[in-house]
């Protein structure tokens, strides 16, 4: 994995505008393994990164982030693009006796060999994914399409038109970050041509 977090005590961590890429395992967690040691306790949070060519080679579960036993996970303007797993399912989130919620996401073009991005988790609105493979809450959306820019992570204008007018003030009482990935300060709104990397956007 590209970062390990087992614990000791009690480890409360937030990770702000990073970008995990092409991280290797062979099994769980090529960005992010967290597993804390019996009888401690981790608490991340991550918020307006990217996750992209992250990828497992054997049977394995959580191909971007593994969330383990005792490990409490709040992704929050993040993107999650062509990440691959070998083997069961959950090639974005894998949540194994943890607790993970997620805001105002992007899920695309990941693959696992048993289908499927996330498994365990709860959303917390404002998401955007491919597949239907979690309970949807206020805002989320399900597409069929998505144009990218991969240098950059954006996707391109009018490719996320379903999006118009998602308030960003709606979730900021979750702490949602104020900032995409690349420092820009996000607007109250996402229209269609300014999402940037995450689903809710800077002008």
């Amino acid at each position: 994995p590209l970062l390990y977090i087992d614990g000791g005590g009690i480890v409360d961590v937030t990770i702000c505008r990073v970008h995990f890429k092409a991280g290797l395992s062979n099994n769980m967690g090529a960005a992010i393994f967290s597993y804390p040691l019996p009888g401690h306790y981790v608490k991340l949070s991550l918020d307006s990164c990217i996750f992209s060519g992250n990828r497992t080679t054997s049977y394995s579960e959580g191909c971007a982030v593994y969330n383990g036993k005792d490990s409490a996970l709040n992704v929050r303007g993040c993107t999650f693009y062509n990440n691959s797993a070998a083997g069961y399912s959950a090639t974005a989130i894998y949540n194994n006796q943890g607790t993970v919620t997620f805001t105002g996401n992007i899920f695309y073009e990941n693959f696992a060999v048993g289908g499927g991005y996330m498994e365990s988790v709860s959303s917390g609105g404002y998401n955007v994914s491919e597949y239907a493979d979690f309970t949807f809450a206020t805002g989320d959306v399900q597409i069929t399409s998505l144009t990218f820019n991969t240098a950059s992570f954006k996707p391109l204008s009018g490719s996320l038109s379903t999006l118009q007018r998602v308030p960003v003030s709606s979730i900021q009482a979750g702490n949602f970050p104020a900032t995409d990935f690349y420092g820009n300060t996000r607007s109250s709104y996402a229209s269609s041509g300014n999402t940037a990397a995450g689903a809710c956007a800077a002008p």
